[in-house]
């Protein structure tokens, strides 16, 4: 028994226990040679780093600008006719009122006639030169005469429907913007247009045109004032119309219908023009059928009919 005794204390000085690995800080060729729960970086045992946390989720993508009633679905769905992916809100068409929406001058106005380009009226309080020969100013422009429509032949037709003056002064007006395809040309399955507005009138709400509603298409909502235009920039109503949920393509018809209040009352003419640009419409066949033409004439109404 003594005998077994000695062997075993001998036995266990001679063979030592295996150590588990290499501990943390010791040199080291591959992961198996460290210690459990430490890997080899750099020719070193090390303890893993815990991960950092993940960056807060944002629950606004950013694309506010771009919202569409008719979306219908998640608001990452992408737009499958063109452009960016939308937000989808269902907001109404009540009446905002404009205050210092960028339509007009504000008291923080440092805008001059020269970077507007304006020959006639005023900029920020500063006078940019009058009229002759009986032309009116408006916009900044001189006009000699009244223009209720920018072009016959043209795809997009942009018409003055009505207009209110009381006084020699114009007080409402009404526009609408039409679609006029010849047969030859592809139609279209989303619309994406500009207008220009006159910087002393403010839009009231839009009404659909029976081209959208036949369709199925909806003109998008800003999110924010629950009207039927986006912000197009300074002095320009954006107009977005399409649809998720389909790709019925957009006939010729009336496209929408707007008015406008005159503020402040005044004597000039009102200057309307649809902006001349790429991307009109979608698919791009379509949009190329509208190179060429002038659809950005514009239209003006004079106070006295």
């Amino acid at each position: 028994m003594r005998f077994f005794v000695v062997f075993s204390v001998l036995l266990w000085v001679a063979c030592p226990s295996t150590p588990e690995g290499l501990g943390e800080g010791e040199a080291c060729e591959s992961h198996n040679a460290c210690a459990t729960g430490l890997k080899c970086e750099n020719g070193t045992c090390t303890a893993p780093q815990p991960n950092p946390d993940p960056p807060p989720s944002k629950s606004d993508a950013g694309h506010a600008s771009h919202a569409s009633v008719d979306a219908g679905v998640s608001a990452s769905l992408p737009n499958i006719d063109a452009g960016p992916p939308l937000v989808a809100t269902d907001a109404g068409t009540a009446l905002i009122p404009l205050v210092d929406s960028g339509l007009n001058d504000t008291e923080d106005c440092t805008a001059t006639c020269t970077e507007r380009e304006w020959v006639c009226g005023q900029v920020c309080g500063e006078a940019c030169g009058t009229c002759t020969n009986g032309e009116l100013c408006g916009n900044g422009s001189c006009w000699s005469s009244q223009n209720e429509l920018n072009c016959d032949t043209c795809s997009l037709q942009l018409t003055l429907t009505q207009a209110t003056r009381v006084n020699g002064q114009i007080t409402n007006v009404t526009l609408a913007i039409d679609y006029a395809p010849t047969s030859l040309e592809p139609l279209p399955r989303l619309i994406d247009l500009y207008l220009n507005i006159d910087t002393t009138t403010q839009p009231l709400p839009v009404t659909e045109g029976d081209a959208l509603t036949q369709a199925n298409k909806n003109l998008s909502a800003d999110p924010q004032t629950g009207n039927l235009w986006l912000d197009g920039g300074a002095n320009t109503l954006r107009f977005l119309a399409f649809s998720a949920g389909n790709t019925n393509t957009i006939d010729a018809g009336r496209l929408l219908t707007i008015s406008f209040i005159v503020q402040p009352l005044h004597e000039q003419a009102l200057v309307f023009s649809l902006v001349k640009r790429e991307e009109n419409f979608a698919p791009p066949e379509a949009d190329q059928a509208l190179y060429g033409q002038n659809y950005d004439t514009a239209v003006v109404v004079f106070p006295n009919e």
